[in-house]
């Protein structure tokens, strides 16, 4: 799974001298964008309810 996914495999301190390396984050993530809270319709900036 760490090859499908080009993470590396090592102890804690070598992932953190490869993120300072690279100046980049090596966790794994989930995949896809956060889900929304369902807290009802929320609108955007710039659009405005439509009063039927």
């Amino acid at each position: 799974m760490a090859i499908q996914q080009s993470q590396p495999i090592g102890s804690e301190r070598f992932l953190q001298q490869i993120e300072q390396m690279t100046g980049q984050r090596r966790e794994a993530r989930p995949r896809g964008r956060p889900r929304v809270e369902p807290d009802g319709p929320a609108l955007l900036p710039g659009q405005m309810e439509l009063g039927l």
